[in-house]
Parts: structure tokens; sequence; C-alpha cells
């Protein structure tokens, strides 16, 4: 629903911020104007740092190693008047032309003075690359790196690339990768106001980038400034309010709590409605029948009257749902010199704090989602061509844990906790009215790295990098309930503060909900830390070559130590318990060769990998090691070193420049990745001995084989449209394999590495990147994904059974496409727009985003009937969702109030037209979703092969019935015999015969009402 969030920040402006990590490169010619002849030995340098050059024989410079930013480059030669460009934009990884035509002193007395273009095409790029700015950021209305990368054409806001989902994806903070060994996924939490800029790179990632196969997220960070200090704070919050439509669980009018406080109901049951109202309506026998049986036994002390009944049940389901705390999101940064260091290498900081909190739709173990992340980064240059950056990070967050068998992963999101509540059938009830069934997960992050920089030359220079980060997961119920009964319900009697807080043993309320007993399950006290360094040398070999080697080794602790625990039901626990430390060495070198026709990166990257220690070598149904006959310490069972793995993986990029608006690019690589540890070492057992899962360290690598082809065109040197295709080959994906012997004792499931995938897809964008009025991106993907395996997921011991399941086993999915369309606008006024007031422009600076997105809905099978797909296989992803769409706006004003201070006050608006996006996991249980689906009336060549009675139409999953209009049924007939059947008096039916509608009334069926029939049909009051 629409949210309007409330925002006031105080930014306070600093003027050149240094880029620092990745770097990027200036070359060009400098000649005399006249004669176009190059002049060897001019002193080229950028202002203000000490980055220069000097020309060779043939009046070429290179300067490398320059951060990203904005410069003014000078041109000095005896003879000649010095030349400078202001405004020369570098880009990470890429490289800057600028020639210098310089005039004699005898023509040109002063010096030349002139603004450089900024080239829309990015020439040298082969691959998909897209940058964002913080003043791109400021604009938007996000408050993570995940929300200004999403809106990005083939990005997902979970950092899912091009079909490939977030785990496949290496985010790096200043070139520093981030990442979780546990499940792969990225450490994220960079607080947004040390952000420089972002990098993502969706295709055509060089032979430097190790561990990844989907793309890579860049974030450039700010440097203070030695000269003086700045700080930016930005404070966003918006009060409490629902964050769902319609009412939610705690209503009393809601499914949940009908049956059991609505006077009609309540208490004599559900019994008297009639069928449609039953599906609609939870099923209760009433609580004069609960009074009624309390009273059957000889014990008086639980006799209740049905009022004290219903008094209990309203007491164990008291839970206030109502978000009751504000979405807030703190971001504040501050940088500058060090105190008494910076004498010493001009030694600088900057200091940055972020501070979340998101509250859930409706509140499970914690009330929503607490983060906090800081980042301190120190920089000093020791001399004129070292420098040495030191970099902290710290996150901890705090959440509903998603898994009850202790594994990572928390509820992030509305989606994920409609999910959590909605798949529970009996366990619903729990899941809504206790604070306890999901454990509570706290998450804890940091990063401490020593970042060395030499220069030897203008064109050479070499990094070295130290860096160890931990992350630890501690994972477990809540407070204890207070068993004290202490609350009177009514006179003479007490109970505890029930369902409130964590309680072992089982505990059922008034009504059957359970309140105790297999509660908050997961359990988690993991923690894993890395060592690493690296090493990266570059330099420029001559006007068309440009090396780059280096190497990077790495070292992990992984002390696994997660599972799940039941006091009462411990034969039902498991474990995973390990300590393992792999380690693995990369190295990779690279040619960049830049011609005026082409540019090409060629590169071939190695991988080692050493698990480092010895695997268990057991037969598949080796039942001393999997059932429950395993003794710990006394079985014996061989143990065999598990080898080392070598990859090496060739990439190549080339870009074929067409013109100067225009270019063309192709790139191909081959890309590796470490399966996620937590699974690659894992032996989990139920507290009986018998083997869950197993890993295997041994396990090949997944690896992608990718291809790109792009084309890029400028226009007015204000418009860029990019057009590129992709394909991707999986294989070797990490999937899951199940055994079972004959006996049923071994029955356990392995990782294993037998799914492939593929994914082919284009995307056109069209972006306006300059404007006195109007900025902003228009993109659209189309994917397609399929994927299968190789083998079987199943191995039965008994070949009866094996035989009967490669029978209806497919190994490749259909191909499933699924469009997107992003899009934003950046409507501003210039900044000299209107009158001046009391040295104001009013008028001036307004900014009003809009960001609008459209993805077409997922597909899903819908076969009531088991009827026979082709050659005899089930039917699958027959249906689609309907698509889900939304527009999101910001509105702001900048009021600047001193020549370095300012003020801006703005206001997101989610949901600008309030568009209701039907949740697929949202149904009750099984037949709840059958009920839905046979209420739509779905088009005839979908429906009619399935063979159960469809009244045709347009619907779609994902419709639903307009708000306010009461549920009118309509049944499908195939041929009313109007003598003999019978229907129900509360139901429209389709005669499929004549195609029209009837009505059962007084034991004789007339023809409904044509606009009846039509206002039923237009406001969906069927679904």
């Amino acid at each position: 629903m629409k949210r309007l969030r409330l925002i006031f920040g105080l930014l306070v402006i600093a003027t050149n911020c240094l880029w620092s990590g990745t770097t990027g490169k200036l070359t060009g010619i400098v000649s005399d104007s006249q004669n176009s002849l190059p002049l060897p030995g001019a002193n080229v340098i950028i202002s203000g740092t000490q980055f220069g050059a000097a020309t060779d024989e043939n009046g070429y410079y290179s300067i490398l190693n320059i951060p990203p930013g904005e410069y003014t480059v000078t041109v000095n030669y005896i003879g000649y008047a010095p030349f400078s460009v202001s405004e020369l934009k570098i880009n990470i990884d890429l490289t800057t032309t600028q020639d210098f035509p310089l005039r004699p002193q005898a023509i040109q007395a002063t010096a030349v003075e002139v603004i450089a273009e900024k080239p829309v095409i990015k020439k040298d790029l082969s691959g998909s690359q897209l940058s964002v700015s913080s003043d791109e950021i400021d604009i938007l209305p996000a408050t993570t790196v995940q929300d200004v990368i999403g809106m990005k054409a083939g990005i997902t806001s979970d950092m899912g690339i091009r079909g490939s989902s977030s785990d496949q994806t290496v985010f790096m903070v200043d070139g520093i990768v981030q990442k979780d060994a546990r499940t792969n996924q990225p450490v994220t939490g960079v607080p947004l106001s040390a952000v420089q800029e972002i990098s993502v790179q969706t295709g055509g990632f060089s032979a430097e980038y190790n561990n990844v196969r989907a793309g890579v997220v860049n974030v450039v960070t700010k440097e203070g400034n030695p000269n003086y200090y700045s700080a930016t704070i930005n404070v966003k919050a918006s009060p409490p309010t629902n964050k769902h439509f319609d009412i939610n669980p705690f209503h009393p009018e809601s499914y949940w709590l009908r049956s059991y406080l609505d006077d009609e109901l309540c208490w004599t049951g559900t019994d008297h409605l009639n069928s449609y109202e039953k599906r609609n309506t939870l099923a209760f026998g009433g609580w004069n029948s609960v009074a009624f049986i309390s009273m059957q036994n000889n014990n008086p002390d639980n006799d209740l009257t049905a009022a004290a009944a219903k008094r209990i049940f309203e007491w164990e389901h008291r839970r206030d749902g109502a978000v009751s705390s504000w979405d807030h999101n703190i971001d504040l940064g501050i940088g500058g010199p060090v105190p008494f260091l910076v004498k010493f290498g001009n030694t600088r900081f900057f200091l940055s704090f972020r501070d979340e909190n998101r509250p859930y739709v409706i509140p499970q173990a914690t009330e929503g989602v607490k983060e906090r992340s800081g980042m301190l980064k120190v920089t000093s240059d020791l001399g004129q061509r070292r420098k040495l950056a030191l970099t902290g990070f710290f996150s901890e967050l705090s959440a509903t844990a998603s898994s009850r068998s202790g594994y990572s992963g928390y509820m992030s999101n509305s989606y994920d906790v409609a999910y959590a509540v909605a798949s529970g059938d009996w366990s619903t009830p729990s899941r809504i009215w206790t604070d306890n069934y999901w454990s509570r997960t706290k998450v804890y992050s940091d990063m401490l790295s020593a970042k060395y920089t030499q220069m030897i030359n203008a064109g050479t220079f070499f990094e070295v990098l130290l860096k160890v980060n931990s992350r630890k997961y501690r994972t477990g119920p809540g407070p204890l309930r207070n068993t004290d009964a202490v609350y009177e319900l009514f006179p003479g009697y007490f109970v505890d503060e029930r369902p409130v807080g964590f309680y072992a043993d089982f505990s059922n309320g008034i009504d059957g909900m359970a309140m105790g007993g297999a509660f908050s399950t997961g359990r988690d006290s993991s923690e894993m830390r890395s060592y690493s360094i690296k090493s990266d040398f570059s330099s420029q070999l001559n006007r068309h070559h440009q090396l780059k080697t280096g190497f990077e080794f790495i070292y992990d602790e992984l002390h696994m130590d997660f599972g799940s625990y039941v006091k009462p039901l411990p034969s039902g626990n498991y474990w995973t318990e390990f300590r393992r430390y792999p380690y693995r060495l990369t190295a990779y070198i690279q040619d960049k060769l830049e011609y005026e026709g082409m540019i090409a990166t060629l590169g071939l990257i190695g991988e080692y990998i050493n698990a480092n220690g010895e695997w268990y070598n057991v037969e598949f149904y080796d039942a001393a090691f999997f059932s429950s006959s395993y003794v710990p310490g006394e079985t014996e069972v061989t143990m065999t070193k598990v080898e080392p793995q070598l990859y090496l993986s060739p990439r190549l990029g080339i870009s074929h420049p067409i013109s100067e608006v225009s270019k063309l690019y192709f790139n191909y690589g081959h890309y590796i990745q470490m399966p996620a540890s937590q699974n690659l070492y894992r032996i989990q057992r139920y507290s009986d001995n018998r083997v869950i899962t197993m890993g295997n360290p041994a396990l090949p690598l997944a690896r992608t084989i990718s291809y790109e082809v792009g084309f890029d065109r400028s226009f007015n040197n204000m418009w860029l449209l990019r057009i590129a295709a992709y394909y991707k080959d999986v294989s070797d994906q990490e999937d899951a394999t199940s055994y079972r012997s004959t006996n049923g004792k071994v029955s356990y499931s392995m990782v294993t590495a037998n799914s492939y995938e593929d994914i082919r897809g284009f995307e056109i964008e069209l972006t306006k990147m300059r404007g006195r009025w109007l900025t902003g991106n228009v993109n659209y993907e189309y994917r397609v994904n399929s994927w299968g395996y190789f083998g079987l997921q199943r191995y039965y011991q008994n070949p009866a059974d094996q035989r009967e399941y490669e029978k209806t086993s497919p190994s490749q999915t259909t191909a499933l496409p699924r469009p997107r369309f992003k899009a934003y606008a950046d409507i501003h006024t210039p900044l000299d727009f209107g009158p001046e007031l009391l040295r104001q422009n009013p008028l001036a600076d307004w900014h009003f985003t809009f960001l609008g997105s459209w993805t077409a809905g997922s597909w899903f099978t819908w076969n009531p009937n088991w009827v026979d797909g082709i050659g005899g296989l089930p039917l699958q992803n027959n249906v689609r969702w309907k698509a889900s769409y939304n527009v999101d706006m910001k509105i702001s004003k900048s009021f600047p109030i001193s020549n370095n201070a300012q003020i801006k006050v703005f206001a997101d608006i989610n949901n600008l037209f309030n568009f209701r996006n039907f949740y697929s996991g949202s149904f009750y249980d099984f037949f709840d979703n059958r009920y839905y689906m046979y209420s739509l009336h779905l088009p005839n060549d979908l429906a009619e092969p399935l063979k159960y009675g469809n009244i045709p139409g347009k619907d779609q999953p994902g419709d639903y019935r307009k708000p306010g209009v009461p549920f009118q049924p309509m049944e499908y007939m195939d041929r009313i015999n109007f003598d003999t059947d019978e229907g129900n008096e509360f139901a429209i039916y389709y005669n499929a015969t004549d195609k029209d509608y009837y009505i059962f009334r007084d034991k004789s069926w007339t023809k409904a009402d044509d606009k009846w029939v039509q206002q039923v049909l237009d406001d969906k009051a069927y679904i």
C-alpha cells in the first residue's frame, strides 16, 4: 500500500573527494597544433595530485592507477602555451583518452583552458558495465546498495544477476571482496554516506576476478580531505503503519479469529454455514461445545463456561500484530585530516555509520530486522609514490531466522514473512500468535585490511593487500516464558503469560494451538574467519599493451556448529559440527591491447583449491556408517585424502569502435566458483546417528561459460542506447542426490554437482545521461532459463523402486521466459531557475524522481487431474502468475545555508498508485489453493486440456475479487438437465451447452439476470 516517508537530512558538502581502490588510466598524444608533429618530453600533470608523466618520442603519455573522479590536467612544454583540460572524467578499470594540441607561444601567448567533453560511449569497455555516482544515488529513494543497483537491467534487488542467484555475485568495497565463506552470499551493509560510486559488471569481467560466476559489484568509497572536515547526515523515517492492504490476521473479522469471536458463530459453531461459506471460514464447534466437553470428566478444576473458554482464547490470542516501531534509516559520514597525523603523509580518514530498522508485515520472533554497520578508512601518503590505506568494517544484524534447522538465513522482507506464515497448515496459528515459533538470529561481521600501493613510474605500479574477515552466527530461542500463574482472567482463574516466551515442553492452547515443544528449533553458533594476501602488478609496456598480473592466497577457518533441537522429541534432533581449514591460490595474467579500431583484453586465470583434509570412503548404502548402527569413536571408517583441484579459465573481451558515437563488443569467459562450505563439509546426523545429509569436499566446482555480444550508440552526446545479448552455459552446479536402502535403514541425501542450466536473454536499455530538465533510464530484459540434471536425483537399492521412480522423473525443465521492465526518471528544475528570494532560489533544484517496474509472473503447474504431458511425462509449468508492477516516487529540494552546507528535505512515496500485487504463497492450505484455482475463469485453450470443468474467461492466477465485494460462487456444469438436476441456491451456474448462466431457486432452474451476472463478472466476485 502507499507509504509516505518524510526525511530531513543535513548535508555538509565536501569537494575534491578522492576515490580509492580500483583505478583508471589516462592516455593521449601531445602534439603541435600547427603541424600535428609529436612533442616528446612534454610534462603532463594532474592538478592537485602527485600523478604525472612525460611524453615519449611519439608524444604519447600514459598515467596508471588514477583514482576515479574528475580532474584538471595540464600540459607544459617549452615554447608552447600551457594547455589545461578541466572536468576530465576517470572511470574505474577503463582508459580515458585525452589529446593535447599545443599552440606555439608566438601564436598563443596565454594559457589555453577548456572543459573536457564527457563521452557517452566508453570505447574500451567490452562488456556490460554500469556506474552509479553519488549524485545519482542522492536522487533515488534508496537506502542500500541493493536498492540502487536493483533498478538496472538484468539485476534484482537481492543482487541476482541475469538469472543467477546472489551467491554467484562478488561484492567488493574498494576492491576488497566481502563474502560469507559459509554461504557465498555477499556481505553488504556499506553506509551509503561512504559511497562515491557503485560499479556493476554483469558480463565480460576480466581475469583478475576469481570465485565468481554472475557479476561483480564494486563500491568505491570516499576518502577524507587532508585540508578540512566534512560531514553528511541522512535521516529517513516513517511512522508505524500497516504494510498490507485490508485487515490483518489479528483483526476480529479475520479468517483466523472470526469463528471464535463473532457472536453469530462462536457460541454454536460453524456447522450451519453453507458449503461456500465454510470455504472461507475456519471450522469450529463453538464455545458451548468446548464448555460441555470440559465438564465431562471428573476434574472440576477444569470446568469452564462458554464465556470463560472464550476469555481464555482471547488471552492466548492477545498479540497485537500492528507495526509499533518506526521504519528508519540513519546514515552518517564524517571525514577529514587525522588530528596530529595530518602532517605525516596527509593522513586523512572517513568514518561512516548506518542504523536501519525494518519492521515486518506482522511480528515474528523479532518485530523486524535491525541492522547496524560502520566503516573507517584511514589513508596516508608515505611518499611521493607510496600510499597506505587501512580499512575496518563491522556489521551487526538482528532478525528472525528463516530456517528451523539451524541453517543461515533470516526473514528480510514482507514476502519472507508471508511465506513463513502461510506455509504452516496446522501450525499457522502458532506462527502468528506466538513470539517463539522461529528462532532469533544475530549475525556479526567484521573486516580489517591494509592496502599498500607503490608507483614505480607513471606507467607501472603494484599493490599488496592483507585482509582478515570474520563472521559469527548466534541463533536460538528468545527469553523463557514466565510460567507463574499471576494473571487473573476472571475471578479465581489464574494463568501464566502464555503464549509469550519460549517454552521447551509441549503446551497447547484452548483451541489446540501449539504454544511450546517444537518451537525455536534452529540453533547455530558457527564462526568463520578468512585470511588473505593479494598482490597485483600493472605496467603500460608500450602504447598498445598494458600488462596486469597478480595472485591471491586465501586460508579459511570454518567452525560449523548448527542443527535442530526439540527437548520432548530427542529422536528427531539433528546436528552438524565440523572444523575445516581449506585454502586456495589464484594467479592471473592479462594483456590489454589498445588500437585505433579495436581494444581487446586477453586473460588467463589459474585457481588451485585444496580442502586440506580427509573425507569418508564409504559405499552408498553402507549401513554401518549411514544407519543408526554407527557408533562414534567405535565404528571403523576408512578415510582418504581429498585431492586438490586445479582449474584454468580463459577470458576474452573485444571492443570495436565503429565511430565516435557507436561500438560493437563481444566477450567470452570461463568462470568457476566454490560451493557453499556449510554444504561441502557437512555430515548431519539424527540423535540416533542416522545420516540425513552428507557433503563432499571433492565436489567439482560449478562452471559458467559465458558469451555476450552488444552494441552501444550515443545520440546528441546525451542519450545512450545499449543492446546486449548473452548466453550462459552452467554445469557442475551444486545439488543434492538421495539414496535409500531396501530396508529403509539408510536414507540420506548427498551433495552432488549434477545440475546444469542454460540462461539466455537480451537487454535493451536507453539512458538520458544529461539534461537540464530530465535524466533517466528505461530498460527491458527478456530472459529464458531452463535447467536439469545428469543422471538421477534419487537412487533406490531396490531395483523395482528405482524403475518406478525413473518412469516419472523428467531430467529437464521447459524453457521459462520471464521478461522484466524497469525505468526511472528524474524531472528536475535547473539550478538557476526562477527568481531569487533572500539569496535562495525557491523554484530551483527541485527533483521529482519516479521509479517504475514490471515483472512477468512466475510459472507453475496447474494439473488437478494429473493429465499427462508430452511423451507421457507429467505436465509441468503450464500456467503463470499475473505480472507484478509498482511505481515509487521521491520529491526532494536542497536549501543552501552556507558556502559548504545545505539542508535537503525530501519525501519517499512507496507504491504511488496503490497497486495490489497478489502473493502466491498466501493460501491457508492445499485446499484453499485448489478452491482459488477452480474459481478462476481461465482461457479455454489453457484449461480445456486439463479436463476439470472451467468456466471460460480471461482470468489469470493473481487476479482477485474487487475489494469490498462479497463472494458470489459460480459453478460449471457440462449440461444442465432442467428436469432432474438440482443446484445450490447460493451459486450461479454456467451451462456449457448453451454458454449461459442459471440459478436454482425454489427447486427450479431459471435464467440468471444478465445485468447481475455481468456485474459479478466485472467485479470478479466469483473468486
